[in-house]
């Protein structure tokens, strides 16, 4: 399970470094396949759990994967004060 784990997982950390954003809808991951939705949510929990990259939640009926302070400074995305973006 890991092996297969890891490359989406440096998929999604690629994804906030390629945008330099620090909050990007899950629906966005799924939508950019070949993976499963719940490979990708598996990868969530991973990055979320062990390697405190980043927090998942709701805000106005969307998912939402954020990066942490630790995530964002270890991938040189900036985070700004607008969660919004």
């Amino acid at each position: 399970r890991n092996a297969y784990l890891r490359p989406i997982e440096r998929e999604v950390l690629d994804l906030f470094r390629s945008t330099g954003r620090t909050r990007i809808a899950t629906a966005e991951f799924f939508q950019r396949g070949p993976h499963a939705n719940a490979d990708f949510v598996r990868a969530f929990e991973d990055l979320e759990k062990q390697g405190r990259y980043l927090v998942r939640h709701t805000a106005g009926g969307t998912d939402w994967v954020e990066l942490t302070t630790d995530g964002a400074s270890a991938l040189g995305v900036v985070q700004t004060a607008d969660r919004l973006r």
